[in-house]
């Protein structure tokens, strides 16, 4: 998948039909673009319990905005950002922050 391709998703999250409660979009390079598309559907989003997320090249932002997400989002009760780079601390920071 690419980072357009998580934007369409990320659309679908916010669907009034939606009934989505796993999604797994491990190992697609869905870079911080696709990341930022998927943390703002987050916000909003009720119905997502895991999320994974493996691998997919998340940047800082893409971090803080899943960070910020956390914050609001209380249906998400599994995340996995593995694997991502993890030079990327000030995102890790606030991931931890959020559910802390």
């Amino acid at each position: 998948l690419t980072p357009v391709a998580a934007e369409h998703i990320s659309l679908g999250l916010l669907s009034l039909f939606n009934t989505l409660s796993d999604l797994d979009l491990s190992y697609n390079k869905l870079g911080g673009d696709g990341g930022r598309s998927i943390a703002s559907a987050l916000h909003e989003n009720c119905t997502l319990r895991r999320l994974a997320m493996v691998n997919v090249n998340l940047d800082v932002e893409a971090l803080q905005l899943l960070a910020a997400a956390l914050g609001v989002n209380k249906t998400l009760e599994h995340l996995d950002i593995s694997g991502n780079n993890p030079r990327q601390n000030t995102g890790i920071v606030a991931l931890a922050r959020s559910i802390g």
